[in-house]
This record gives C-alpha cells, structure tokens and sequence, in this order.
C-alpha cells in the first residue's frame, strides 16, 4: 500500500511540475513584446520635435530634453517595451511640476506635463496580460499625443519669448 500512494504522489508531482513549467513560458513571451511593434502597426502618430532654433531656451529646461531624447529613442527602438516604459516613467519623475523653469511654467505647460505624467505612470503600471490589448495600444498612443502636446506649447512658448 504505501508504495503504491508513494508511486502515485511521485506521478502526481511530476505532472503539476510539467504544467507549472508551461505557465512560465507563455508569460515570458507576453512580456517579451517589442515596443517598436506598436509603431509598425501605424497606431502611433509622428512625434513632435522641440524647434532646433530655440535649443538655448529649451535647455534651461534640462529634466524634460532628457525625457525627450529618451522616448525618441523609445520610438525607433526594438527592445522590451516594459524596460522603455519603466524608464520613461523613471525620468517623469524627475520633472517636478513646481519645478518648472520660469519661462514654461505657464498653465498651458504645467497641464499638460501632469497629463503625460498620468499617461505614463497609468501603462508603467499595467500588468503583462495586458500588453496585447487594444486598451494598451491606446495609452501608448495616448502617451504620444500628450507628449505631442506638451512639445506644441513648448515651441509656441518659446516663440512668442523669442518675438
């Protein structure tokens, strides 16, 4: 008898230990999902560029370049769309909102940081079943377009100073 329920425990736990191992493999797939893939799909809008001809003013405000360079980058690449998604939301948190310097610290500018601010963190935190929904996909391009919006009152900022 007892060799018999050891048999069958042995059978038994082999086989949960098969299941578990599928498990794994399937969520790894998921979260190995290309950020570039979303912009192939023509989802994703053109992003806006801060106007070469102000680059002096745009400087003084350091925090936002470096978010800036980093999802044009995000944009052309074709690595793990979390990894990228972690580290935007990493360098959103070094804009401050009461931080801004003086010449885009306008409600306009302030606005719309809060609103990619929201975007970013709301996708930084979803979970890996998710990343293959249409839900998804639409704060991604969310993502875009406020940030497409933040850039706009950037350079209609630095223009009407620079008049």
């Amino acid at each position: 008898m007892t060799l018999r329920h050891t048999f069958f425990f042995l059978v038994l736990l082999l086989f949960s230990c098969k299941n578990e191992t599928k498990t794994n493999v399937v969520t790894e797939n998921i979260s190995e999902v290309a950020f570039k893939s979303f912009f192939d799909q023509n989802i994703i809008p053109e992003i806006v560029q801060l106007d070469n001809l102000y680059n002096s003013e745009f400087e003084k405000w350091s925090e936002f370049l470096s978010f800036s360079e980093l999802l044009n980058e995000t944009y052309n690449e074709d690595t793990n769309h979390r990894i990228l998604i972690s580290s935007l939301n990493d360098q959103l948190e070094n804009i401050k909102i009461d931080e801004i310097p003086d010449p885009f610290n306008t409600p306009p500018i302030i606005g719309r940081t809060k609103v990619l601010k929201t975007f970013v963190e709301k996708i930084s935190l979803s979970d890996e079943t998710e990343f293959n929904t249409e839900e998804y996909k639409d704060d991604i391009k969310k993502i875009i377009l406020s940030f497409n919006a933040l850039a706009y009152q950037l350079n209609v900022r630095v223009k009407e100073i620079n008049l």
